[in-house]
């Protein structure tokens, strides 16, 4: 985890902080995911595979017309 206190997560979380290269790149790493995906850049193509592309099952029914 990252060495944070709740407050300075949340000021994160709400735009109120900046974030540090390095915190950046261990959220990824907790996360899973690159920086640029953190940073709100989507990718030109996905990965049919990627995990965080997954929805719980169930998610999508069948909608009526």
């Amino acid at each position: 985890m990252l060495p944070l206190h709740r407050p300075s997560v949340s000021e994160m979380e709400s735009g109120n902080r900046r974030r540090s290269a390095g915190e950046l790149a261990r959220l990824a790493e907790i996360y899973d995911v690159n920086v640029a995906r953190l940073l709100g850049k989507a990718p030109e193509t996905f990965d049919a595979q990627d995990p965080g592309l997954s929805l719980p099952h169930g998610t999508l029914q069948a909608q009526a017309p």
